[in-house]
């Protein structure tokens, strides 16, 4: 597994023009970061992603897309609804299989960009285990761009707060037995009460946080610290937290395996929740690809999908590492 490489420009893969370019329109400005970098870039195919609901800037990212994929290869729409990433990705794999398709035509392989900028981490779990279904996964591309900066959203005076529920990302179940103790891995951002409430609800028997640092900026070193400080104040600094690089998502998936490792008998049931960076979370589902069985994804929900931070402007944009190889 390689590290991430910073890209200035996003150009046409060493393998030729791709079959597919996939992105996800949003009300985040970062969502336009690496399709208007785009430059001499080659695609037959090209899909955008949207919400039916459209929130603030969604609208218009979306015609921002399409004008500068239209150029290219024209740009099909897939939407759904929020909080459907089951259904989401369901559509999408017709487009994947017909990429595929083409490339099997012409006796070769498939070539794919996937701009994870906007999915969700739900839709973004669930869209590459399905690459890695389809055998596309070592055959896409991945790209993401940061944020310049997050802000803080204001909750609004009618919005309860808490989390509504706690459930399993679909096709994220590992092996669950009543008879053992409960371990969880929170991977902790900026969503500080969400985290707290997933671990009050979950109960754990024993709790890793895993706490990104180094953090994207020098300057937002801490602050993951300052949102979570409910739930750090009741662990053991040295028993209960760890570290994972908050860009580098080899970090995470190394860190999985280390704590796999390190558990000693008898065995546990494995939960683990992502509300970490996009970047540390691939790295988990490199992990997850090589362990379906062993842990469980927890998604918790807050209520009405208010979220306590978002996203402000574009910042980099990265070419990111595929999924581990024997030899890495």
């Amino acid at each position: 597994m390689d590290n991430l490489v910073p890209l200035d420009r996003v150009g046409t893969g060493p393998g030729g023009p791709d079959d597919l370019f996939v992105c996800f329109a949003k009300e985040e400005e970062k969502c336009l970061g690496a399709v208007e970098r785009l430059s001499r870039y080659e695609t037959t195919n090209a899909v955008v992603l949207e919400y039916t609901e459209s929130r603030g800037g969604a609208v218009s990212h979306a015609s921002r897309m399409h004008e500068i994929l239209r150029p290219l290869a024209g740009a099909r729409t897939i939407t759904t609804s929020r909080n459907n990433a089951l259904g989401l990705v369901m559509r999408l794999k017709a487009e994947l299989l017909g990429a595929a398709d083409e490339a099997t035509r012409d006796g070769r392989n498939p070539r794919i960009t996937l701009d994870t900028t906007s999915f969700s981490k739900n839709e973004l779990l669930l869209t590459l285990r399905l690459l890695d279904r389809l055998s596309l996964l070592r055959w896409t591309r991945l790209l993401y761009t940061e944020p310049e900066e997050y802000k803080v959203v204001e909750p609004s005076s009618w919005q309860p707060p808490g989390i509504s529920e706690v459930s399993i990302v679909p096709t994220f179940k590992g092996i669950y037995d009543s008879q053992r103790d409960i371990v969880l891995v929170l991977f902790l951002g900026y969503e500080g009460d969400r985290a707290l409430a997933t671990w009050e609800i979950v109960e754990p028997n024993m709790t890793y946080v895993v706490i990104p640092r180094p953090a994207y900026q020098p300057g937002w070193e801490g602050k993951t610290e300052r949102h979570n400080a409910a739930i750090l104040a009741a662990l053991d600094p040295d028993e209960n937290i760890r570290y994972a690089h908050s860009r580098e998502p080899r970090s995470a998936y190394e860190l999985m395996w280390q704590l796999i490792k390190d558990q000693p008998e008898p065995e546990v049931n494995w939960y683990v929740s992502h509300l970490g960076t996009k970047l540390q979370m691939i790295g988990l589902y490199y992990f997850l690809a090589e362990n379906q069985d062993s842990v469980s994804v927890i998604d918790s929900r807050p209520y009405g999908g208010a979220v306590e931070y978002e996203s402000v402007g574009i910042g980099q944009t990265w070419l990111v590492p595929g999924p581990p190889t024997p030899e890495s």
